[in-house]
């Protein structure tokens, strides 16, 4: 009897061996280049309250998620607006009974939350035996600030690059380049919940070895700590359009989580280590923690 459960093992095997070694090349002589090795990034977000008084995060800790945290906010904020058909009292009770709902796994607006925000810029002194993390804050599009504010980019999400050319009424011709993009970013508030970073960037010193900073090259992060404030969250939309004489078309979308921050970490994404902690070092914009 022909055993066909065989037959039909053995021609799984076959096609997997022939879709593992791919089509032969007439050419091969050659060694293949070497595809360049990234870190990998976790993207498993945190849906608990932080826990700030920790030591020793979990390997891969990826903090909370900065867009799943701002649509739920908008969500809610869309839920607790006045029914038609509800009376104020009606409302009040609605809206004192829902602020305690989590807006998030189990946080809810008065939760700790953590957002990871890789370094931009590292650069070791081997005299100084210290390693300092530098990132760049992108500038805050929100009206009605008197002067310029800054906030901690943690997720950019471009959504079109594309560029083609137009032939203009009197023959000549020009690129059109199209841009489209979304960003979500940490904007750093009083408890008033007013803007109040300046700084063109933000840096932290930590002391390491030479063979430890080579070791945890591309591991080390910062972790943004602190706690929602209201409005808690806000948006703000540039589009500009071609105009004769440019160049091209943009639309950002700026989402903004306002966050009072109360404690800036480095940490080792991959051990979950935590390294270095704003609180336990003089710095500029938090004081220095109490004994």
């Amino acid at each position: 009897m022909i055993n066909y459960r065989s037959i039909f093992i053995m021609v799984c095997i076959g096609v997997a061996v022939i879709s593992c070694s791919g089509p032969g090349k007439k050419d091969d002589t050659g060694k293949r280049p070497a595809l360049p090795q990234e870190k990998f990034l976790s993207t498993i977000y945190d849906t608990k309250p932080f826990v700030i008084d920790t030591d020793q995060l979990a390997p891969g800790y990826g903090g909370h998620n900065p867009e799943l945290l701002y649509n739920s906010i908008r969500l809610r904020q869309e839920i607790v607006k006045r029914r038609p058909a509800e009376t104020s009292e009606e409302h009040r009770s609605r809206i004192a009974r829902d602020i305690y709902a989590p807006v998030m796994g189990s946080i809810d607006f008065d939760s700790v939350c953590a957002f990871r925000v890789p370094p931009g810029k590292s650069a070791y002194d081997a005299g100084r035996g210290s390693i300092e993390l530098t990132v760049k804050l992108t500038p805050v599009f929100e009206k009605g600030l008197e002067t310029p504010r800054r906030a901690f980019m943690v997720r950019f999400q471009p959504q079109l690059d594309n560029s083609y050319v137009i032939t203009e009424k009197n023959g000549s011709r020009r690129i059109i380049e199209e841009k489209k993009f979304s960003e979500y970013a940490i904007l750093p508030v009083d408890d008033a919940g007013s803007p109040v970073e300046e700084r063109d960037a933000f840096a932290m010193t930590v002391p390491t070895t030479g063979e430890e900073a080579k070791k945890n090259e591309g591991d080390l992060m910062f972790l943004i700590i602190g706690r929602l404030r209201s409005p808690y969250i806000s948006y703000q939309e540039v589009n500009r359009s071609p105009l004769p004489g440019s160049t091209g078309t943009y639309l950002a979308r700026y989402h903004y989580v306002h966050v009072k921050i109360v404690d800036v970490w480095v940490y080792d994404s991959a051990s979950g280590k935590v390294v270095q902690k704003l609180s336990h070092v003089p710095g500029p914009g938090l004081k220095k923690k109490e004994s």
